[in-house]
């Protein structure tokens, strides 16, 4: 990596070397238990002076910071946030990266671990008490319980990678697979390794890597999940990262690499960190590697006692750029490091493999940046889709030097049927015809039912009408109702009306019938299913009969054959 030395810069945090390579450094703060003091603070060389910032999400809200800030992660233009204090946890939607509150949602459970991210628009977060992994919708700020049917998700995870379509969930010695589209577990992988120390994806490969102790697996997505035989390492690591086609493990203050593409196993540590600490050393998840650079940061939480210290290191030459320390940073525990060439060169992404995006209905994009954010993504492509399929967007990031391009693939795949439990059961005459039910799809919102049998009927009886609600998008659902037909006995030839005029409808206490002319006859009202509810005889032009101790519900009243239909509400 071309470098170039500048004078030292003696700003906020003790600097015990620089070498110049200018960066970017996100370092999350757990904070003192108990104490309101868990944030983001950032480190940035690629200004002059270098600045330090933070605490972020206290000063730009003007609000106290979080109780034990457990886990940060971003996803696409919304930074996220989980707590872990005494009690109920906290998940936290932000605008990132200013940091500007979008969503503060209470969660139900007690101890936040994890977050992990599937895509601009999907996120899952981990709980410890009770165990159990959420959805994090990030265009409607919800929450959703992942759908569970065996409790594989019985603890919290302390690591999640999303690869083709599926959120890999490490649970102790367990994978845990949701399927992201239908926010299910479809599954779960024993790797053999014992405790799960560490989780990465191959992308490129299309692999997951899995560590145990010593031993190192690999597991082929594109085979059935199939887990390979152990790879014995030198050392038990920890803080397993991936990138370039290799594996990147601690072993307490020594660093190994695992050569992918080569099968090299390391026989000795490629570089030792000179942080003071034991414990605290690599704390929770400190330790990143820029996927662009390969350079890497290490961070130590200083035993909770003054500033996290850290080290930027150059992944080639294993010399240290930079290491020190963020006043007010207590107990980092997470990282995010992105390195810059100091000689004028094309954009670099931030991302260096953006994700799918995988969505059912629709997904409007939102474009990726370069070089530290300062350059946004431009695409002569759509970046809003709804039509079913997959789509490849070209995001193009220009600057003095020339340009870059850099793919995304969208895909648009509507998995989930109209929603309908049942059909209630309908009661008409035989001049009526039975109205089409409706469903609700995910996708098209209300939707009319469809049906090939007959909606009217000539004799009384029963019947069954089978109702078929389609989307459009392959998915349907088909459902039965039951009808009941009540047919008056009408004689040929014209034939004088009865009953004039019945109130009130719907009735409540009493209804009152009013017939055209002095009759002598019967009032008999039956129930839908053709259940004769009371007989009177009528008693002149008007008559009352009391209705208290009808069943809400519809009614068929007669006098003489002719019919009417009335209802009944308490």
């Amino acid at each position: 990596m071309r470098k170039t030395f500048l004078s030292l810069l003696l700003i906020a945090g003790s600097i015990t070397s620089f070498t110049q390579t200018t960066y970017k450094l996100e370092l999350i703060a757990e904070g003192n238990f108990g104490q309101t003091n868990g944030d983001v603070f950032v480190r940035n060389t690629t200004v002059t002076p270098a600045q330090n910032s933070g605490p972020l999400y206290q000063s730009v809200n003007a609000v106290p910071g979080l109780n034990v800030l457990q886990d940060f992660k971003v996803a696409g233009s919304k930074a996220i946030m989980v707590d872990k204090p005494t009690g109920q946890s906290t998940v936290y939607v932000l605008n990132y990266p200013s940091m500007e509150v979008v969503q503060v949602l209470p969660t139900g459970n007690n101890g936040g671990q994890t977050i992990g991210v599937a895509s601009p628009t999907k996120a899952y977060v981990s709980f410890g008490s009770p165990g159990g992994v959420k959805l994090l919708d990030l265009t409607n700020h919800t929450l959703t319980q992942v759908t569970d049917p065996n409790t594989d998700l019985s603890s919290y995870s302390n690591g999640m990678v999303h690869a083709r379509g599926y959120m890999y969930v490490q649970i102790s010695s367990k994978i845990v697979k949701i399927d992201t589209l239908t926010n299910t577990v479809v599954g779960t992988i024993l790797p053999g390794v014992g405790t799960i120390s560490g989780l990465v994806v191959d992308d490129a490969q299309e692999q997951l890597w899995v560590m145990g102790g010593s031993n190192l697996k690999s597991i082929d997505l594109l085979d059935n999940e199939t887990v390979s035989t152990a790879i014995a390492m030198p050392v038990a690591g920890k803080h397993m990262r991936y990138y370039d086609q290799k594996i990147y493990f601690w072993s307490s203050k020594k660093m190994y690499i695992y050569d992918i593409a080569q099968g090299i196993v390391p026989t000795t540590e490629v570089y030792t960190s000179s942080l003071a600490g034991s414990w605290d050393f690599g704390y929770g998840r400190g330790f990143d590697i820029d996927q662009n650079t390969g350079d890497f940061v290490i961070t130590s939480a200083s035993g909770f006692t003054g500033p996290s210290a850290f080290e930027v290191v150059d992944g080639t030459t294993f010399e240290v750029i930079e290491s020190s320390s963020i006043t007010g940073c207590i107990g980092a525990n997470n990282c995010r490091l992105f390195t810059y060439h100091s000689t004028p060169e094309l954009p670099v992404p931030d991302i260096a493999l953006l994700p799918v995006v995988e969505e059912e209905c629709s997904v409007e994009l939102t474009a990726p940046t370069a070089d530290n954010g300062t350059i946004t993504g431009t695409t002569t492509d759509p970046v809003t889709y709804a039509a079913q399929g997959t789509y490849t967007v070209v995001w193009t990031f220009t600057n003095n030097m020339g340009s870059v391009t850099q793919e995304q693939t969208v895909v648009i795949n509507d998995v989930t049927a109209p929603e309908l439990d049942t059909i209630a059961g309908s009661s008409i005459t035989c001049s009526e015809t039975v109205d089409a039910p409706v469903a609700m799809d995910n996708c098209e919102g209300e939707i009319t039912g469809t049906t090939t049998d007959a909606v009217s009927f000539d004799t009384s009886g029963t019947y069954s009408i089978n109702w078929t609600f389609d989307d459009g998008n392959g998915n349907s659902v088909t459902k039965q109702q039951e009808v009941i037909v009540t047919c008056s006995d009408l004689s040929v030839g014209t034939k004088t009306i009865i009953i004039n005029s019945v109130f009130p409808v719907p009735a409540d206490q009493t209804i009152t019938i009013v017939l055209s002319e002095q009759v002598t006859g019967e009032i008999v009202i039956t129930d839908v299913q053709g259940n004769t509810i009371l007989v009177q005889e009528t008693n002149g032009m008007k008559n009352t009969i009391d209705t208290s101790s009808f069943v809400a519900g519809i009614y068929f009243l007669s006098v003489n054959g002719e019919m009417i239909r009335f209802n009944v509400m308490h």
